[in-house]
């Protein structure tokens, strides 16, 4: 059991020690001086609209805005620039006479995705992700790619892949423009396509997708959960051949712990939760008796999520997971009429399985909908020897919502 604790321990460890701190960079100032700061790193979940820095460990920090500066690049690959630029938000979409989208005149922070002939840059904040390109005359400008209602009619706008083919001198109906996804990957290897080059000339610069560090999450979560528990007794005394089924819904609150990957666009996670489970049939021995189940206990599911599929403002994810159960208050009553001597029905702490999918909204709502494979719960103990007198199922399906403080 020690050994068990240990995994969710180092989890808890590392994700203590992921969270925010100064890093080197280099920032170029409005007059296109460079000088060598520190950087406090931020959760890419916000939106990155100033800098904490310091000159130096034993310096004051100061907030940078986007007026204060042309860019930032951090020694670990990961730049912003400042740019002002035509832009429409995902959730504010206008439409003007020619059915085109209004775009508007604002100030923003870029993360540069590369560098070269073309330049490709990332817009990202709790509403929307678009993408910036700029051409060889040095004008930035967005890819639209867009879904919205018009009366009741779902319009969709990729307009994205026409400025493409016109950027590269390229048919429309080619199979790289086609098949094209409005996503980081498939954008950036279309750009080092048609850049003459690729990320190992000096032509292309392709920058990191975020910093190595500050990719820290903590959010709550509260849910209901259906249990069911099966036992059968497997024991030589005739009179006591008894089978059991409990069912019932409890509830499960605790806090979710996350730290993403800067790849496979997976995270890793560790929930420690408390979960209630009671309930009570009538005994197969003695009717005048109630057989009584009692399972509260703390749960610690760690694992790997992975997300398949992330739009601006929806994320849906694959989660497997091992779950340590550990019980507070958890027995059986009235299994038997009587018992042995030195007979415990106690309920000891056991790793489990789940596994699970979570929908996210605007990088702060989840709900998860999660199976944990069943396992034994009750091991009856005779004197020194597990006899397995109980042969017993346990499963549960639970309906988890959550809400990301950071």
């Amino acid at each position: 059991m020690k050994k068990l604790l240990l995994v969710p321990m180092f989890l808890i460890s590392g994700l203590a020690f992921s969270q925010s701190k100064f890093v080197e960079a280099t920032i170029v100032n409005r007059n296109g001086q460079s000088e060598k700061i520190l950087v406090k790193t931020q959760n890419q979940n916000n939106a990155v609209t100033s800098f904490v820095t310091k000159k130096n460990d034993n310096d004051k920090e100061v907030v940078l805005l986007p007026k204060d500066f042309e860019s930032i690049s951090y020694n670990s690959g990961t730049k912003y620039v400042s740019v002002v630029t035509n832009f429409s938000r995902f959730d504010d979409i206008k439409i003007e006479e020619n059915n085109s989208i209004l775009q508007t005149e604002k100030a923003l922070l870029l993360r540069v995705v590369l560098e070269g002939p073309y330049n490709l840059f990332q817009y990202n904040d709790s509403n929307s992700r678009a993408f910036f390109y700029q051409d060889k005359n040095g004008e930035i400008k967005q890819l639209i790619n867009k879904r919205y209602y018009r009366d009741t009619n779902v319009v969709t706008d990729n307009s994205y892949k026409k400025e493409l083919a016109n950027l590269f001198g390229i048919s429309e109906d080619s199979k790289d423009i086609r098949f094209l996804e409005y996503y980081e990957d498939p954008l950036k290897k279309l750009f080092l396509k048609y850049s003459g080059s690729d990320a190992s000339n000096n032509q292309v610069k392709v920058y990191s997708e975020k910093e190595k560090t500050g990719n820290f999450s903590m959010g709550i979560v509260a849910g209901v959960v259906n249990s069911s528990l099966s036992m059968n007794y497997q024991g030589d005394i005739a009179a006591e051949k008894a089978s059991y089924k409990f069912s019932n819904t409890g509830f499960l609150i605790g806090v979710n712990f996350e730290y993403r990957l800067n790849f496979f666009n997976a995270s890793v996670f560790i929930q420690p939760s408390f979960q209630s489970f009671t309930d009570e049939v009538d005994s197969a021995i003695n009717p005048s008796k109630k057989v009584k189940l009692d399972y509260n206990n703390i749960l610690l599911p760690f694992g790997v999520k992975y997300n398949f599929y992330n739009q601006e403002k929806s994320t849906v994810s694959a989660k497997a997971m091992g779950i340590l159960y550990l019980p507070m208050d958890a027995k059986t009553e009235n299994l038997m009429d009587y018992s042995y001597v030195g007979q415990d029905n106690s309920i000891d702490a056991k790793l489990g399985f789940g596994i699970g999918l979570s929908y996210e909204y605007n990088k702060k709502l989840s709900a998860e909908v999660r199976y944990s494979l069943p396992r034994k719960l009750v091991q009856s103990k005779n004197g020194y020897v597990y006899s397995s007198l109980w042969d017993t199922e346990y499963n549960s399906i639970s309906f988890i919502l959550g809400y990301q403080l950071f």
